[in-house]
């Protein structure tokens, strides 16, 4: 249970630093893929915390098909999805334009949130008693 609620705190954290990379005072000088880079490990943190105890390859595996997905959805241009997507949080989370360059940020995110976790977290939840991967 402590593994899940981690998960959570990790979410609320990326989606915060996503927030603030969005605005003007934000963290503009990393780039712009950064707000990618962040919803991506937003949705592995998420998703890991939907399902604590699956595999970690299943985890990096479901997190990329879903920002896959929702990348792709972006070439769909349906007037409805349109008007959605015209508005701030539904632009934060169905994007607004295809990219290969949204692809990149979003595998490199999931690969070091899934190294971050197999590596690090996991491991540190077990010495603290926590539930195995």
């Amino acid at each position: 249970m402590r593994k899940a609620w981690l998960y959570l705190l990790l979410t609320a954290g990326t989606i915060g630093l996503g927030l603030v990379s969005r605005t003007s005072i934000g963290l503009s000088f990393c780039g712009p893929w950064l707000g990618d880079f962040l919803y991506a490990l937003m949705v592995f943190w998420f998703y890991s915390f939907l399902f604590p105890n699956q595999k970690l390859l299943r985890r990096l595996f479901a997190a990329l098909l879903f920002c896959y997905f929702i990348e792709a959805f972006q070439l769909y241009k349906a007037p409805w999805i349109l008007e959605i997507r015209s508005k701030r949080l539904g632009a934060l989370i169905f994007g607004s334009g295809f990219s290969w360059a949204d692809i990149f940020a979003y595998t490199f995110a999931v690969i070091l949130g899934s190294l971050a976790d197999g590596l690090w977290l996991s491991k540190s939840l077990k010495r603290l008693g926590g539930h195995k991967t």
